[in-house]
């Protein structure tokens, strides 16, 4: 009884968009083992030509249609402008996929869903290796199609559903790489392969991971805590973990405090933090506390929101490329302390703030200085050059931003005396206390108002 195998490939089933992009990509490439033909090499025949012709020879009539449809360039060029040719592909590319064109043709004429299966799935990954993923995608996908069929061994549809998946996520198509990794992972599960299911279950909890963010983008937050909690469940089951389980705690964490479950937000991130501090994984730990400040500051316990802050302070003060996050933990704590009123606190958290932001902005003015001298010294750059080309992805606190909050807390912890002082001057113009405020403008401070 003779079985229905999948349809050779056609020349029409390659779209001009893939054809194009094949032909743009290959061709783009250039070899030591095949120079463009000189001008005077007038027998020269190209590469492409002669491969077309073996193939022809040879009796391998669709590996030779697809092969022209690949990489012949379609040219779209506006009447009255010349076509400009492009460099040659490089041979050991052209020998390959002939090859792996030929392969596939034959085995198709043997019927043999196992060589058709392994030729195909030869040819997607080749595909995928010269980043010519649309073209990955069809031929992965009959791949997966073809190892549906070999119901003696299931390890070829695991294997290619587990291939087509990956794939597809690498674009952006996570969900449907989703429901493939499940694919694989049941019959990974099915067969007793152990490694094979912890391979998918790998996959499948990236997957989820990739759908969960999107959902948070999306502010769909009770979504992403599905997802996050269903990627627990699977690794604790198949590929059990820690540290990728903890890193969902963070998530979680995260998750929950942007639903508005400030408190199960408390409990995941304080599990992410304790698991940090088992392995004593300071910047992991710093991380945690910053999250946990933030949901007791959004409940309003501001005090353990501070205490979070400091404990964080305590933990990154020693690493350099912590300063900025150390920056923004001083200004933080200093607007904290500032809404519990003590004043001489946010002094001393708004002072470190602004000499941290004169520090880093300093730093980052000898970056762009070296860089721009860099630039000028390098006489094949052109002069043309933008400045704003050099600048480096770190960006900058205001130091203006940061004078005018510590300014601001001064005035904050002066209040009380300078309104006793006002109080006492009452309406005298000539009294000892409006002299005493006077001086007070000129020093910023009773001392010696005082004497």
């Amino acid at each position: 009884m003779s079985v229905a195998l999948p349809a050779l490939p056609q020349a029409q089933a390659r779209t001009l968009k893939q054809r194009k992009q094949v032909s743009a990509h290959i061709g783009s490439k250039t070899s030591p083992e095949q120079a463009p033909p000189s001008p005077d090499s007038k027998n020269h025949v190209p590469a492409t030509q002669s491969i077309c012709l073996e193939l022809l020879v040879q009796g391998h009539i669709h590996s030779y249609i697809d092969f022209f449809n690949l990489l012949i360039p379609v040219h779209t060029q506006s009447p009255g402008k010349p076509h400009q040719s492009k460099p040659p592909p490089p041979l050991q590319d052209l020998q390959r996929l002939k090859t792996l064109l030929t392969t596939c043709e034959l085995a198709i004429r043997s019927t043999d869903r196992v060589q058709i299966y392994t030729a195909k799935r030869a040819l997607g990954f080749f595909y995928k290796e010269n980043s010519l993923m649309e073209m990955a995608i069809l031929y992965l996908r009959e791949a997966l199609e073809c190892a549906k069929g070999i119901h003696a061994n299931k390890m070829f549809e695991m294997e290619a559903a587990h291939s087509l998946g990956l794939v597809l996520a690498s674009m952006g198509h996570a969900q449907e790489a989703l429901k493939l990794y499940e694919q694989s992972r049941s019959l990974a599960s099915e067969k007793g392969d152990v490694a094979a299911e912890q391979l998918a279950s790998k996959s499948l909890v990236a997957a989820r991971i990739l759908i969960a963010q999107e959902y948070e983008k999306d502010g769909d937050f009770k979504e992403a805590i599905t997802q996050y909690v269903n990627s627990i469940h699977i690794i604790e089951k198949s590929t059990p973990d820690e540290k990728v389980v903890n890193d969902l705690n963070y998530c979680l964490g995260n998750a929950y405090k942007q639903d508005h479950q400030v408190d199960v937000a408390v409990e995941y991130l304080n599990k992410y933090l304790g698991k940090c501090q088992e392995l004593e994984d300071p910047v992991s730990g710093g991380k945690a506390q910053l999250a946990l400040a933030s949901c007791y500051e959004s409940s309003g316990n501001l005090e353990e929101a501070t205490e979070h802050l400091k404990q964080f302070i305590d933990a990154t003060e020693s690493d350099p490329a912590q300063k900025t996050s150390l920056a923004q933990a001083c200004n933080q704590i200093g607007v904290l302390y500032n809404k519990l009123g003590d004043f001489p606190k946010a002094v001393t958290f708004f002072d470190r703030h602004f000499a941290l932001a004169c520090e880093i902005n300093n730093e980052q003015k000898i970056l762009l200085q070296k860089q721009e001298s860099a630039i000028s010294n390098d006489v094949s750059q052109s002069a043309t050059v933008s400045v704003s080309t050099t600048h480096s992805g770190t960006k900058g606190l205001s130091v203006g931003s940061a004078q005018i909050q510590l300014g601001l807390s001064k005035a904050n912890a002066n209040m009380a005396v300078f309104f006793k002082h006002v109080v006492d001057a009452g309406y005298d113009p000539k009294g000892e206390s409006f002299a005493a405020l006077l001086r007070w403008k000129a020093t910023r401070t009773f001392e010696a108002a005082d004497k």
